[in-house]
């Protein structure tokens, strides 16, 4: 039945859906469309920059250069901070991560222009700056990696970044259910609460070449309704379809933002504790977006008062002051809303105070009760 009802929806003029929102049609043909791609690329001889990865979803390979937009990445897998590959396993300095998605990462600047590098920069002489963004990313994935990451290296500090972009992917498994993205529509995995126990629920793990083959498979559908909050079932479907109609229905980010808050300040507990059980200083860092289709919100406001006792923050909205905001768009922000070299800087600096402010990595927190 739900198949037919998919099938009903999948009516479209000039590219767009008309009744519903996106449907399972419409994720196997993103799928489809980045398997064609990958394809072309590898026929092509065109060496990746991003790969799948059974834990993480996809994770950056090491030493690679991204094919259209010319990133690169060290030797351990992560944006080049600096052309200095030694400062990376210098035991003297201290290791600092940063952990988040493509505004960590630095999506769409060259690696100079990054703020990661510009805090390597500043930094130059007392850290080194391990930047592990990677595109796309959730908060979920984000600790998972720097979970995995921890486990390897070295590290003295860290620096989680939150972002709205990524408050409802926490909630979501299969990218492709919210976003056509053809660089990177894969599964992801996701972090399961419950009052005693916290588990990972893993990513549906499928080579490249298989992908349309991902939502064929009768246990893969039943395993994406129960845990994707984004599964385009009849319910998510007809809720789309009754405010096209001018139902007064809250949309699904409505719906679901106190569920997704609630599943962000979860995971940035689960950083914090892990950190303190490994003698790593964890820091938040609140990331605004004040453009595009998730600008920042309050929901930034409800994570940083429940942090401010429980870890130290940095609050990025300060530097996009009033008067910076009326800077020409182009100076700030990108064609999809990263921050521009300009914008990197005013945040570089921003953190490099902080770091220096803590530079003795003591940690000196005010534990919740």
């Amino acid at each position: 039945m739900e198949a037919v009802f998919n099938d009903l929806l999948h009516v479209k003029e000039k590219g767009f859906v008309i009744w519903g929102n996106r449907t399972l049609r419409d994720a196997v043909h993103c799928l489809e469309g980045y398997q064609r791609l990958i394809a072309k690329r590898q026929k092509s001889g065109i060496e990746m920059y991003i790969q799948p990865d059974a834990d993480l979803g996809w994770t950056n390979l090491a030493a690679a250069e991204h094919p259209r937009w010319g990133y690169r990445t060290n030797s351990l897998g992560n944006r080049r901070t600096s052309d200095e590959d030694t400062i990376l396993f210098d035991a003297s300095r201290r290791h600092v991560a940063l952990v988040g998605n493509s505004y960590v990462h630095g999506d769409e600047v060259a690696d100079e222009e990054t703020w990661g590098w510009k805090l390597q920069s500043k930094l130059h002489d007392s850290h080194a700056i391990h930047n592990l963004g990677v595109t796309a990313y959730s908060t979920d994935q984000s600790v998972l990696r720097f979970l995995k990451f921890s486990r390897e290296r070295h590290i003295d500090a860290s620096i989680l970044a939150l972002t709205t972009t990524d408050l409802y992917r926490n909630l979501n498994l299969c990218r492709a259910f919210i976003y056509n993205d053809l660089e990177v529509p894969l599964f992801k995995p996701r972090f399961l609460f419950s009052k005693s126990k916290v588990s990972v629920i893993n990513p549906l793990e499928y080579r490249v070449d298989e992908l349309v083959n991902a939502l064929s498979r009768a246990e893969n559908i039943k395993h994406l309704k129960r845990y994707d909050s984004f599964y385009p079932g009849i319910k998510n479907q007809s809720f789309q379809i009754m405010r096209r109609f001018r139902a007064p229905l809250p949309s699904e980010w409505h719906r679901l933002f106190k569920q997704a808050v609630e599943q962000m300040w979860s995971i940035v507990k689960v950083f914090v504790e892990n950190c303190l059980k490994n003698n790593i200083k964890p820091i938040i860092l609140v990331l605004p977006v004040f453009w595009g289709a998730f600008p920042a919100g309050k929901e930034f406001d409800i994570l940083k008062d429940r942090c401010m006792n429980f870890v130290d923050v940095i609050d990025a909205r300060e530097i996009f002051s009033k008067q910076r905001l009326e800077l020409p768009p182009e100076q700030i922000h990108h064609r999809y809303n990263h921050y521009t070299s300009l914008s990197n800087e005013w945040l570089s600096c921003l953190i490099a105070e902080d770091l220096d402010k803590h530079g003795r990595l003591d940690i000196v927190l005010k534990r919740s009760t």
